[in-house]
C-alpha cells in the first residue's frame, strides 16, 4: 500500500474525505443500526430506531457505512440502492427534496419493478392511494428478504406541508412497524421530533434514538471532547506536519470559529487546505499543512459565509464574540421531547 504521506492531489482529497471518527454520537448511531440488523423483527412487530441531528454531522455517512461494512458493497450517490452481500440484503432510500410518502412508495415498487405499482413501461398506478402503497411497500419488502431498511432525509416526506403529510409521515412508518417485514431506521433533521411530537403511538414505539448534533466548546469536558476528535482528524491527515488546531486553547477556538463543531465542515476545510499546500509547493509533493494554507482553504470556502463575519480565524489577530454551541430546541432529551422556544448559545467574549 502507498505510503499516505507520497499521494497526489486527487488521491490526497479522496484520503481525506474518507476520514472518518466513530466518536461517541457515531457510535450510538452504530449501535442503532446493529440492534436493528440483529433484533429486527419480534414477536408482534418490526424495529424501528431513528438517528437525527443536524447538517453536516453524519447522519447519512454513519448509515452508509455501516451499510457497506455490513454487506461489503460501497454505495453511490443513488438515491435507492439494494446492497446484497455477505448474507445480507440492505435497502438504502433517500428521500428527495420535496417528497411524499406517496411518491416515495412508488419509487421503491419501481426499483423492484413491482407491476401492482406500475405498468410494464414503468407508468405509475394512478389509483394506488397512499394507504395501499405503504401496504404494498411492505408486501414487497417481505418478499425480497430485505434484512434492513434504511429512509435517509426522510423530513424531506413532510418538510413542505404541515398537517397533511406529517399525518402521512407518522402513518407510513407505524405501517412499517407493525407489518413486520423486516426492520427499518430512519434519519433525518431534528424535525423528526414533529412527528413524534404529533403521533404519541410513533414517540412511544420508536427502538432506540440517535443524536448527532456539532461539537461545542461551552463547559470543560465540550472543550475536551472537541478537542480530542480535532486531534483525532488531524492525526489521519496525509501530511507529515500539520499547523496547530487543537493543542491550544486559541487553536481549537480558531479552528471550532472555521468548522463550527460540524465534521463535514472540518472535512471540506481540510480538503481545501491541501489544495493549497500543493498549490503553494508547486512541484514538489507538500510535506506539511501550514497555517497559510488553512488561511487560504478557509478563504475559498468559507470567506463569504455570514456566520464568519468577513474574519479569517487563521489571520485574525482576535476572535470577536461568537456562538460556542448550536441553538437546540428547549428541554431537548434523548427521547426526542421538545418544549417551546431556543435555548440561547453561549458566546465567547
Amino acid at each position: 500500500m502507498r505510503n499516505r504521506f507520497e499521494l497526489p492531489l486527487a488521491s490526497s482529497l479522496a484520503y481525506v474525505d474518507l476520514i472518518f471518527i466513530r466518536h461517541g454520537g457515531v457510535q450510538h448511531a452504530n449501535s442503532i443500526l446493529q440492534n436493528a440488523v440483529d433484533f429486527g423483527v419480534g414477536h408482534r412487530e418490526a424495529f424501528v430506531g431513528y438517528v437525527k441531528g443536524f447538517s453536516r454531522c453524519g447522519k447519512t455517512e454513519t448509515t452508509k457505512r455501516f451499510i457497506e461494512q455490513l454487506t461489503g458493497v460501497v454505495l453511490t450517490k443513488e438515491p435507492i440502492q439494494l446492497a446484497e452481500g455477505k448474507g445480507r440484503r440492505v435497502l438504502y432510500v433517500e428521500v428527495v427534496s420535496g417528497g411524499t410518502v406517496l411518491g416515495l412508495c412508488q419509487a421503491v415498487l419501481r426499483f423492484f419493478s413491482d407491476l401492482r405499482a406500475v405498468d410494464i413501461n414503468g407508468n405509475v398506478n394512478r389509483r394506488l392511494r397512499e394507504q395501499d402503497a405503504t401496504r404494498r411497500l411492505v408486501e414487497i419488502l417481505a418478499l425480497n428478504d430485505i434484512d434492513l431498511a434504511v429512509l435517509d432525509e426522510f423530513q424531506n416526506t413532510f418538510r413542505h406541508d404541515a398537517g397533511k403529510f406529517r399525518a402521512a409521515a407518522a402513518s407510513m412508518l407505524i405501517t412499517l412497524q407493525n407489518g413486520g417485514a423486516c426492520p427499518v431506521v430512519v434519519t433525518g433533521t431534528n424535525a423528526l421530533d414533529e412527528l413524534f411530537a404529533y403521533e404519541d403511538a410513533l414517540d412511544q414505539r420508536k427502538d432506540g434514538l440517535a443524536f448527532l448534533e456539532p461539537f461545542a466548546l461551552v463547559t470543560e469536558a465540550d472543550k475536551k471532547r472537541t478537542r480530542t476528535f480535532v486531534r483525532q482528524f488531524v492525526t489521519e491527515l496525509p501530511f507529515e506536519d500539520v499547523h496547530d488546531l487543537f493543542g491550544e486553547d486559541d487553536a481549537l477556538r480558531a479552528s471550532y470559529f472555521a468548522f463550527r463543531g460540524r465534521p463535514g465542515i472540518l472535512t471540506q476545510l481540510c480538503g481545501e487546505a491541501a489544495k493549497a499546500a500543493f498549490k503553494r509547493a508547486g512541484a514538489v509533493r507538500p510535506k506539511s499543512l501550514t497555517v497559510d494554507d488553512f488561511a487560504d482553504g478557509f478563504d475559498f470556502f468559507l470567506k463569504h459565509d455570514r456566520k464568519m463575519l468577513g474574519i479569517n480565524p487563521f489571520r485574525a489577530k482576535k476572535l470577536p464574540p461568537f456562538p460556542l454551541a448550536v441553538d437546540k430546541p428547549a428541554g431537548f432529551t434523548a427521547s426526542g421531547k421538545t418544549g417551546n422556544g431556543l435555548v440561547r448559545t453561549l458566546v465567547d467574549g
